[in-house]
């Protein structure tokens, strides 16, 4: 249907765009770029063309050029929300993680669309406080928006606040009952608090209890209180009996010091769900070798 009409208005910037869009959604990602190129060099003004061409890029494993066209489009428009997202993605598929974190606070304090976008990465560096700021002016923004509270919490947990979590995860459940991943989440947030309730429960009886400091360091990991979890693990090496936390120390201050670095790092319930899978893969191999 488009070629007709590109033989008779060749230069149409609305045109080079939808053809652009077309052969994106066929997976022609290089005649779209051909399209998003030709719509540039006839309207070099205006900013929809380069959003689009920052995307193609993207998905064309060309970051470098993508954060270029993202970067010339927010010379056109400062306030251009989807420039913001394409430069952060950009950055972070071309591994400059301070860049793509810088993208996401420049979106986060202009308040630009996308806020769940934005909030994931702000957590995938694991800068809770950030998230949540951006994520409780959203909820103010757009309070029937499910996502909003359930993102909420999970900036939330990080940071100690369990009750604060679960009340912002029945929030999301008050605005879609069906939301399953909310209701799960919630029901680990309440096993949690019990847990670690009953934890320190038993170290205030007997505080150089290397096993339920160990168990405890595992919790905290496991919520992403990780600083709290390696001085935990610390002190359940030191106990005695010391907790078997070595290897999972180690793990851990590795996982501290690529945040210092910057760097974006797979969240600490990933790396507890890590570990998780490694002690039952231990425990199944020491059973191997006791049948043997």
């Amino acid at each position: 249907m488009l070629k007709p009409a590109l033989a008779r208005w060749p230069e149409s910037y609305p045109l080079q765009l939808e053809l652009g869009w077309a052969c994106a959604q066929f997976e022609c990602l290089e005649d779209a770029e051909a399209a998003y190129r030709r719509a540039i060099v006839l309207r070099p003004d205006r900013f929809p063309a380069y959003n689009l061409l920052a995307w193609t890029l993207i998905r064309m494993f060309r970051p470098g050029e993508a954060l270029e066209c993202a970067r010339a489009s927010m010379r056109l428009d400062p306030l251009n929300g989807a420039a913001y997202i394409a430069a952060l993605d950009a950055a972070r598929l071309s591994g400059d993680a301070p860049a793509a974190l810088e993208y996401a606070r420049q979106s986060a304090r202009l308040c630009l669309p996308g806020e769940h976008r934005i909030a994931r990465v702000l957590l995938s560096y694991e800068r809770w406080p950030e998230a949540e700021g951006l994520l409780r002016r959203a909820r103010a923004a757009h309070p029937g928006h499910s996502d909003t509270p359930m993102y909420l919490a999970l900036a939330l947990i990080p940071q100690g606040r369990l009750d604060e979590a679960a009340y912002s995860l029945r929030d999301a459940l008050r605005i879609w009952p069906r939301y399953t991943l909310a209701e799960l989440i919630l029901l680990r947030v309440s096993t949690w608090w019990r847990e670690e309730r009953g934890l320190r429960e038993t170290l205030e009886a007997e505080p150089l209890d290397g096993a339920a400091l160990g168990n405890l360091a595992a919790l905290l990991l496991a919520q992403g209180r990780l600083d709290e979890a390696i001085a935990t693990f610390e002190a359940a090496v030191r106990a005695p009996p010391p907790g078997p936390v070595d290897d999972t120390l180690r793990l851990a201050r590795a996982h501290r010091a690529a945040l210092d670095r910057g760097e974006a790092v797979a969240d600490s319930a990933m790396l507890a769900l890590e570990l998780e899978m490694r002690g039952v893969i231990d425990e199944r191999r020491r059973r191997r070798g006791k049948r043997a």
